[in-house]
């Protein structure tokens, strides 16, 4: 009994040393973090140099976050939210759970094509758009129930992947057996941007439809440019979606024969060359903007990656307006039902404006 006790007793002294080890090391870390990209920072603007002050009291911030933060996800929210008070240049800190994250390292990194694209919501994921393998696995807003999966570091060793969901708190869990396609981010991307686009007909009158996925690139760019013109030229009307949709800005010309009734559809996660885009299609199409106001419209001008955590950060220019769309509508969260508020005001604008 007493061996046990002894036991016992040690055991919990190791495990309390372990504890305060594992933390002390982790705090550690975040703190090394904090200084690498105050570090970061001063390289990159100026004006941390213009503005001492102002740049006294951010970089004290920051430091304070790294000492205090106890997770990296907190990390990351909590200086975020700090350089939104910075009156310089504009940061964005990218990690693994962030499409821009793969985007930036596609060419060499293989990326698991599930069929669906996941949005996380706090620890959870949840089944936001379905590409066009996902459509008898998936639907829209299921929860997935599988323990530490992660729809960006899928193994890409195996054919399929086991998932539990479940499409709303109440319903039971299904099991599905998901095939995996590996390939590089900028392939998937083009791949699935390339089957969003839709048509359909009401009241005898020819809809279409077209999605941009996540990033464009120079080819989705081009695919982008050449079906809008062509929708604009054998359309009654065209809805383009570039919610969640960075990257770069499309440069070719939208040869339109005519000017027909058009709907962009933006969020906060509209940023970068997609807002610019969105702009463009606004002033050369007479687009209306529907959705909540966007990120930041400018492209990256520098990216620099962290030693002390998987972060990438990207500087910008100036702060600058975000556009505001014409039309306010707060996007939808996932619904198990499928219902989608944003697309269906879209929609909603475009039968009123064929109407009159």
């Amino acid at each position: 009994m007493y061996s046990v006790k002894l036991t016992c007793s040690v055991f919990v002294i190791w495990l309390f040393s372990f504890l305060l080890t594992w933390n002390t090391a982790r705090a550690s870390s975040f703190s090394d973090a904090a200084q690498e990209l105050i570090t970061g920072i001063e390289k990159a603007d100026p004006s941390t140099q213009t503005q001492k002050d102002a740049w006294a009291e951010i970089r004290k911030a920051l430091e304070k976050a790294g000492q205090e933060a106890e997770s990296e996800a907190g990390l990351k929210l909590s200086f975020s939210r700090i350089l939104d008070h910075w009156e310089g240049k504009a940061f964005r800190i990218l990690d693994q759970g962030d499409a821009q994250y793969w985007a930036l390292g596609s060419g060499k990194t293989l990326f698991s094509d599930l069929g669906a694209t996941f949005q996380s919501r706090g620890p959870k994921w949840t089944v936001q758009y379905i590409g066009s393998k996902g459509q008898k696995f998936f639907r829209r807003g299921d929860e997935v129930k599988t323990a530490g999966f992660h729809p960006m570091t899928s193994p890409v060793n195996t054919k399929k992947i086991d998932l539990e969901l479940q499409s709303s708190p109440m319903s039971a869990a299904r099991r599905v057996s998901v095939p995996v396609h590996t390939l590089p981010f900028a392939d998937y991307v083009l791949a699935e941007t390339q089957a969003a686009g839709t048509l359909f007909t009401k009241n005898n009158q020819r809809i279409c439809l077209q999605k941009a996925w996540f990033w464009i690139n120079d080819a989705v760019a081009a695919h982008l440019v050449s079906k809008i013109n062509f929708q604009s030229e054998n359309c009654a009307a065209q809805l383009i979606d570039l919610r969640d949709a960075f990257g770069q800005d499309p440069a070719g010309t939208l040869k339109t024969a005519k000017k027909i009734p058009t709907v962009v559809l933006i969020n906060q996660n509209t940023r970068e060359g997609a807002a610019r885009f969105a702009q463009r299609l606004k002033k050369d199409l007479e687009a209306q903007i529907i959705g909540e106001t966007s990120g930041n419209p400018l492209l990256p001008e520098q990216q620099w990656t962290l030693k002390s955590l998987p972060w990438n950060v990207l500087s910008y220019g100036a702060q600058v307006a975000p556009l505001q769309p014409d039309t306010r509508v707060k996007d939808s969260l996932v619904y198990a039902e499928g219902m989608d508020t944003l697309h269906e005001a879209g929609l909603s604008s475009i039968d009123k404006q064929i109407k009159k």
